[in-house]
C-alpha cells in the first residue's frame, strides 16, 4: 500500500484565500471617456442625468439609472455574491471570473434601466428635437458606454 500526499487542492484553496485577501473588486458604470456630442463627454452627460442639473439656464431633472439600479437589485446582487463565494472557495470559480460575472450582470441591469426609464418624461420640446420620448436615449452612446472592470488585486 502506498500513501501519496497530494496537496494540489489544498494549495489551490490557499491561493484562493490569498487572492481574496488582496481585496479585489469590480467597478461598474460609465468608466471610459468619449463624447455624446461635440459639447458633452459621456461622463458629464451621464452625471447630469444621474443627479440632475441646473446649468446654463436649463434644467435636467434627476433620472438615476446607476444608483436606482443598485438600490433596486441590491438583494439579488448580495445573493449572487454569497453563491459566488461558495463556488470560489470550493474551487469551481476564480475570484476574477466571479467578479466579472457580477460586473456583467450589473452592467446589463444598468443598460436595461436606461432603456426602460420613462419618468420623469422629456419635455415636449426635447421630444420634438430628439424624435423620441425616451429620456435617457438620444444616440445610444451613454448606454453603450456602461461597462465594468475587475481589479483583482484591489488596486485602481
Amino acid at each position: 500500500m502506498t500513501v501519496e500526499d497530494n496537496r494540489k487542492e489544498y494549495d489551490k484553496f490557499l491561493q484562493t484565500v490569498k487572492d481574496m485577501k488582496k481585496k479585489p473588486y469590480v467597478a461598474t458604470g460609465i468608466l471610459g471617456t468619449g463624447k455624446v456630442s461635440a459639447d458633452f463627454g459621456v461622463v458629464q452627460y451621464a452625471t447630469a442625468n444621474e443627479f440632475g442639473t441646473l446649468e446654463n439656464g436649463g434644467f435636467t431633472p434627476e433620472r438615476s439609472f446607476i444608483r436606482s439600479t443598485i438600490d433596486e437589485k441590491r438583494g439579488e446582487y448580495e445573493s449572487f455574491v454569497e453563491k459566488m463565494k461558495i463556488k470560489i472557495l470550493t474551487g469551481k470559480e476564480s475570484v476574477a471570473k466571479g467578479l466579472g460575472l457580477l460586473g456583467l450582470t450589473i452592467q446589463k441591469d444598468i443598460q436595461k434601466k436606461i432603456t426602460d426609464l420613462s419618468d420623469p418624461p422629456n419635455a415636449p420640446s426635447t421630444i420634438k428635437k430628439k424624435g423620441s420620448s425616451n429620456p435617457l436615449i438620444d444616440t445610444g452612446r451613454m448606454r453603450q458606454s456602461v461597462s465594468f472592470k475587475v481589479f483583482p488585486k484591489g488596486d485602481k
